[in-house]
């Protein structure tokens, strides 16, 4: 794999590159001091995958993540500093990024910190790179009966690149006095989900949480996945994290997610599947249309990147395609339904 890297201090961009170097079969392609750099770098030699600084004292970042997204096939990682700003994260993954990952930092004792999480994360972005599709099909099981307690009506989101402004869009438009419960699963770092979800409060009328292992989905309220690992609902009808058993390469995993909503939840809802590299998600959402869920997939035409949505498409998961705008109305006109004992 060949990893660029654009980082405003010479120090970190030969300690990034030594890291990269270290790794048998990657090399650097090139190194640049900013996003500008960066951007024109891509067009001519575009590398596998692009280790951005955040924000490094470069005010342009987020526009120059947009446009090598959009101009090249590389794979986009922003390394954060200390200083960034939690909402400055969120717009790099809106904007395209797959994941953000904490800069290395001078431990106690000398050394460098956070180097190996980086070569952790870059091996993820090498296998979103190098894969169509390795996620396994989705297993359901036949669903029990329902429990004693209430189930509120769910509606279930998955999204990773690209998603939290798709997620702001969709979320923003909701009501907050939507009768249903929203539960979200973003592909992000767990040391980002709490940003995440402060950074969507200023945006949404729903309160927005961060899930607990063993809470329940609730109505009027919007949970996000807080870990890395899985996310699922058991037959408890709650919020459970399980350590990653499939062979798909992000977590949380969507696919997880929706298929444990297929084997336990004793009603229909509403399933949305936004923007995101690779094929993650699709197969949950098809498990779910066959359970006579109300599924929904992003348009190419919206997506900052069209891999999780066009890949439910193929395989028949998405009863709708919409734009990123027509998502939320469509949500509460089957939430109106449900209300009215219709679906």
């Amino acid at each position: 794999m060949r990893v660029a890297i654009a980082h405003p201090s010479p120090v970190l961009r030969d300690v990034l590159s030594r890291a990269v170097r270290g790794v048998s079969g990657w090399s650097v392609a090139w190194t640049a001091a900013d996003g500008a750099a960066a951007v024109a770098r891509c067009a001519t030699d575009p590398p596998d995958a692009l280790l951005i600084a955040l924000p490094g004292g470069d005010p342009d970042v987020i526009e120059a993540i947009g446009r090598v997204v959009r101009t090249s096939s590389c794979v986009v990682l922003a390394v954060a500093s200390a200083q960034a700003p939690p909402g400055l994260v969120m717009e790099a993954i809106g904007a395209g990024a797959v994941d953000a990952v904490p800069a290395p930092a001078v431990a106690a004792d000398g050394s460098l910190a956070g180097v190996d999480e980086i070569v952790r994360k870059l091996r993820v972005v090498a296998s979103l790179a190098g894969a169509p599709s390795a996620e396994r099909p989705t297993r359901v099981q036949p669903r029990p009966e329902p429990p004693a307690r209430a189930a509120p009506l769910l509606v279930a989101i998955g999204a990773s690149t690209g998603g939290p402004a798709a997620l702001a869009t969709v979320l923003g438009a909701l009501p907050a006095t939507l009768a249903a419960a929203v539960v979200v699963v973003q592909h992000v770092d767990q040391r980002f989900a709490g940003s995440l979800a402060a950074w969507l409060r200023g945006q949404v009328a729903l309160p927005v949480h961060v899930a607990e292992d063993g809470g329940m989905p609730v109505e009027g309220q919007v949970t996000l996945a807080g870990t890395n690992d899985d996310m699922v609902i058991d037959r408890d009808l709650a919020l459970h994290y399980r350590p990653p058993t499939d062979g798909s390469f992000y977590h949380p995993s969507v696919n997880a997610f929706f298929g444990s909503i297929a084997a336990t939840w004793p009603s229909r809802g509403v399933a949305v599947l936004l923007t995101g590299i690779g094929r993650d998600g699709a197969e949950g959402l098809l498990a779910l249309r066959e359970r006579d869920w109300h599924t929904i997939a992003q348009d190419e035409a919206t997506s900052v990147v069209y891999g999780m949505p066009k890949a439910a498409r193929e395989v028949g998961a998405a009863a709708h395609v919409l734009a990123v705008g027509d998502i939320a109305p469509a949500i509460v006109r089957f939430v109106a339904r449900a209300a009215g004992g219709q679906r």
